[in-house]
């Protein structure tokens, strides 16, 4: 007496849509993974030229986070920044973030390149 065939699983057709769909899916996750790398990592200004900088961040209306971007200052001064503005009132120059504390003159120049001051009551 013979044995009765077993049939396939899956046919042919079915385990070639499933290896496409297998692959597809590494693929996708394998550019997500590296996409969500690229745009976490953070930015970061150097010092040069100063008139080859087009945009400067305004230390009179721009968010502390705008501001933790400059060279040397990040979160914590950032925040400090905005405080004094908001408790003492704008800066006229960028050489007034010295009575932010922990900013001196070496921050100061570090960041001029990148920094502008806009005037009150705009």
């Amino acid at each position: 007496m013979s044995e009765p065939e077993s049939r396939p699983v899956y046919s042919r057709t079915q385990k070639i849509v499933l290896v496409v769909l297998i692959c597809t899916l590494a693929a996708g996750l394998f550019l997500l993974k590296h996409i969500r790398a690229a745009s976490s990592s953070p930015f970061a200004l150097s010092p040069g030229d100063q008139d080859a900088y087009a945009f400067k961040v305004d230390i009179n209306k721009a968010p502390w986070r705008e501001i933790a971007c400059l060279p040397g200052i990040g979160d914590k001064k950032a925040q400090a920044i905005v405080a004094e503005r908001d408790t003492h009132g704008p800066f006229a120059s960028v050489d007034d973030l010295a009575r932010v504390s922990g900013i001196g003159p070496k921050t100061i120049e570090d960041i001029k390149p990148f920094v502008a001051v806009g005037k009150t009551g705009e």
